[in-house]
């Protein structure tokens, strides 16, 4: 209960906490109940999950990766609901027996969520999430013809082809220039950083 108390009074600015100094990354745990309460917002969804453990009733706190990432890999808020019940694996909290931070969730129609980066297939054998989206040049290609101005799908160069396609040797990762069209150049030049700033979000 303290790690999830102490993440969700933090203020937005510091929230973005070691993981490592809340969880134990090197172990496992497993807990199944129903939810009683959702936060899907920043910076990390939250939500508190009903268990029964030799008879006594207990309430893990949940949270997990930012709802912004998770979209970006298909999984939106109504994937969990209050009242569901669900099996959830993560690692456990180094000061509350009862916090985790999620990695996997598997939902009542037998879907298993992989909601973190280095989540891997635990229980089912129909995926949704992480490890459901891949960058193959097929991906790529298909989200560069979909593509209109300035917003486009930058990411890791983990596709060999991606390189020669692009004509470079470096991933875009990292670039202090990107490779912006003329339209997008010039709405970035009517970019106020101040006024615009996407950060403060999260």
């Amino acid at each position: 209960m303290a790690a999830f108390a102490f993440a969700a009074l933090t203020p937005v600015a510091s929230a973005h906490h070691s993981r490592a100094a809340i969880y134990d990354l090197d172990a496992m745990i497993e807990a199944e109940g129903r939810i009683t309460e959702m936060l899907w917002r920043n910076p990390h969804i939250r939500f508190s999950l009903e268990a029964v453990i030799d008879g006594e009733t207990v309430i893990y706190e949940i949270e997990s990766t930012p709802p912004g990432t998770l979209l970006r890999h298909g999984i939106g808020p109504e994937i969990m609901d209050v009242g569901q019940y669900i099996r959830v694996a993560g690692t456990p909290g180094r000061f509350d027996d009862f916090a985790m931070e999620a990695k996997n969730i598997l939902l009542p129609d037998g879907r298993e969520v992989l909601i973190q980066r280095d989540s891997v297939q635990r229980w089912s054998g129909t995926t949704t999430g992480w490890a459901s989206n891949d960058l193959s040049g097929a991906r790529v290609d298909a989200a560069q013809a979909r593509a209109t101005g300035i917003f486009r799908v930058w990411s890791r160069d983990e596709d060999p082809s991606f390189q020669v396609r692009q004509r470079a040797n470096l991933s875009l990762v990292g670039l202090s220039e990107y490779p912006l069209t003329p339209s997008a150049r010039r709405i970035r030049q009517d970019f106020d950083p101040v006024a615009d700033n996407p950060i403060p979000g999260c």
